[in-house]
């Protein structure tokens, strides 16, 4: 996940973690086998994050029978499980997400500080899809946060304007 304050067309500020879907799929396959001594498949563990995953409690969130490998047993295994599960599953990369963006809000100069405060932050990417990540981190940092009309497009359209007119972009090309 990357962090980034960006001012005048350049990036006043950057912080990255190595924390992404990859890893909250980690951290989901760990909650299953810790707490339901359950093996998940790669396939599975993706699309119970997608249907229950969330930062913060949702209102008349599913629940969702997941199959995968009993682990005591070595057969295979049904449980019933809650967004609630999920949401404790994604606590630790989530919590670390938010801890990288106040470590940047942290290094952010005062003036750019007061834009953030006055105008919010934009999330961008596939990790903003998580369900109420967008509300969780305005609860923590009591800013606006606002999720991009096309999150998993956001970067591409970004590099498409920034080619398109490369003299007022210049300053955020590397060589």
């Amino acid at each position: 996940s990357e962090v980034a304050v960006i001012s005048l067309a350049g990036i006043a500020n950057a912080q990255s973690i190595r924390v992404a879907g990859d890893a909250m799929n980690m951290a989901v396959q760990r909650y299953m086998r810790d707490v339901f001594r359950m093996e998940l498949g790669e396939n599975t563990t993706e699309n119970v994050k997608k249907i229950l995953g969330s930062a913060m409690p949702q209102p008349n969130a599913p629940s969702l029978e997941v199959s995968g490998k009993d682990l005591v047993q070595g057969t295979p295994k049904v449980v019933t499980v809650s967004e609630g599960h999920i949401r404790e599953a994604l606590r630790e990369p989530i919590q670390a997400i938010l801890e990288t963006l106040l470590r940047a809000l942290e290094k952010t100069p005062p003036e750019m500080a007061a834009d953030i405060y006055r105008n919010g932050m934009l999330m961008a990417g596939g990790g903003s899809l998580l369900k109420g990540l967008d509300q969780f981190i305005a609860r923590e940092t009591r800013l606006k946060v606002f999720v991009d009309k096309d999150p998993l497009t956001t970067v591409l359209r970004g590099t498409a304007k920034a080619m398109l007119d490369r003299r007022a972009y210049q300053s955020v090309f590397i060589n």
